[in-house]
């Protein structure tokens, strides 16, 4: 996309009409107005999007397969092989044929490995998925695992059951776009903006009830209730709810606009051409697409999401060893309700369906809630903190630690210096006796202490009420506390052969 972005952009030079497009685009209101003007832009200038097929390959399905037993007989056998072996044969799984002898043989070589690393139960799943298909009869003995998209390489589920229900809940108009849009490098920002405007056409009645609704929650007076139903309950489920969240659209460079609204026309171009979105696929016609008003709506959805998605969405995580490891994003409208501070007073955490959110300090009734932003005092310096949110977020933080300039981790008092009485320091050092031993266990990793927590949670109190912020062991126990809450939830499980 970056390099059709540059051959616009040379065009429009040669032309010399670089500043009348700008100026055109600036005095534009709506996003439907500005990607109706972009692709009027293509169309002049002769950029048309190109769809491609992403179809299944016996062929390479074959190929991955047999990498993936060169690996999974190579000696030593380790965890990091089998690790290996699996990505390979899941490869080979997204790219055979629905139904297949390859994907029969591909399940049946995954059950393998899968038998090796003790997965007992997906071990059977798989061997269970290779004898309904075409497995070869001579080979049809015993022998986590993903199931495919039946029509594309990209998509992989959990299970049968969330295939079937995601498909209808959007991937079959996905499973069309995805190859066009992968192959011209588009990420998830752009993935996410498509998946929203399909589920959004879909939740309503009609795209004009649609219609209806956008334009009465643009047009509602008190921003602190923009998303609310008409009963008065932010239905964080329902779409109405994300067309209450910032797009910070008037604080944009036309630049930074003009390029969303060149993304958001290429995939619209490629949802109304490629799948049955608007009843059937229409015509590859640029200025039959401009004239059709509900193609042109759902494309300035689309730019909406592209604006929306960086200030709001939020990513879900597991954890591995001492880090983390993101495994996607959402948008969550209620955690996008709360403001950023650089010393947040609750953390969120990933579990299987849900994000969990904790309070890490004592919260008073009709307190603000703040959450975190991924700028914090002890890791990042002031300047910079308010640079990357200026950047992202389009505000300039005036949280205590920015107003203070709180100092970096290794520059914070201990409770030693900050604390005045004796009799207070006595019962810090009282409150912290097993700080040691939760941080031991937290980096082991094995929170099998059901006191922890609490335990936790009663020195933070302590902390609280006897010594001024910041303050390191403050520091030291909240992210103690974080780190246990994070083990509670998504793990990478470790193999053993």
């Amino acid at each position: 996309m970056e390099q059709v972005a540059c051959a616009l952009n040379l065009k429009l030079i040669a032309a010399n009409t670089h500043k009348d497009l700008i100026n055109k685009y600036k005095a534009l209101y709506t996003d439907e107005e500005r990607v109706v003007f972009t692709l009027n832009v293509m169309l002049e200038y002769n950029i048309i999007p190109q769809c491609c097929k992403n179809e299944k390959s016996a062929k390479e399905s074959e190929k991955l397969r047999e990498q993936g037993n060169k690996v999974f007989v190579s000696k030593p056998l380790e965890t990091g092989t089998c690790l290996k072996a699996l990505k390979l044969y899941t490869e080979s799984i997204a790219y055979a044929p629905y139904p297949s002898e390859q994907l029969a043989l591909a399940y049946a070589n995954r059950s393998a490995v899968l038998m090796k690393v003790h997965k007992y139960e997906l071990c059977i799943d798989d061997i269970d998925r290779a004898l309904t298909l075409t497995y070869p009869d001579n080979l049809r003995e015993q022998s986590w695992a993903n199931i495919p998209c039946n029509y594309c390489t990209y998509a992989m589920y959990c299970s049968e059951e969330c295939k079937a229900m995601e498909w209808t809940k959007y991937h079959d108009a996905e499973c069309a776009v995805f190859p066009s849009m992968l192959k011209m490098n588009f990420g998830k920002i752009d993935l996410l903006s498509l998946r929203l405007a399909i589920q959004a056409v879909r939740e309503a009645t009609s795209i004009e009830e649609l219609r209806k609704e956008l334009k009465e929650v643009d047009s509602w007076d008190d921003p602190r209730t923009k998303g609310f139903c008409k009963n008065g309950i932010f239905a964080s489920d329902k779409y109405r709810s994300l067309l209450g969240l910032v797009t910070n659209t008037e604080k944009r460079s036309v630049q930074d606009l003009f390029r969303r609204s060149l993304d958001a026309s290429f995939i619209l171009y490629f949802l109304a051409t490629c799948t049955n979105m608007f009843g059937s696929p229409l015509q590859k016609d640029l200025s039959m697409l401009i004239k059709n008003v509900d193609v042109t709506f759902v494309g300035g959805l689309i730019l909406r999401h592209q604006q929306m998605i960086p200030s709001n969405v939020h990513s879900f995580s597991e954890e591995r060893d001492l880090g983390v490891v993101e495994r996607g994003t959402a948008v969550m409208p209620f955690l996008s309700l709360i403001n950023h501070s650089c010393s947040p007073n609750v953390s969120r955490h990933s579990r299987s369906k849900h994000i969990v959110m904790y309070a890490i300090y004592p919260i008073e009734k009709g307190e603000q809630i703040f959450d975190n932003y991924g700028q914090h005092y002890a890791i990042t310096p002031r300047n910079e903190r308010q640079k990357r949110l200026l950047k992202q977020y389009y505000f300039e933080c005036n949280c205590l630690p920015c107003q203070e300039d709180w100092p970096l981790y290794y520059n914070l008092k201990s409770f030693t210096s900050l604390v005045k009485k004796k009799e207070d320091e006595i019962k810090i050092i009282h409150a912290l006796q097993k700080m040691n031993k939760y941080v031991d266990i937290a980096t082991e990793g094995n929170i099998l202490d059901e006191n922890i927590v609490d335990g936790l949670l009663k020195m933070i109190e302590v902390l609280y009420d006897l010594v001024p912020m910041p303050c390191e062991e403050m520091n030291d126990v909240v992210e103690t506390l974080r780190r246990v809450y994070d083990l509670s939830g998504n793990r990478v499980e470790k193999l053993e052969l």
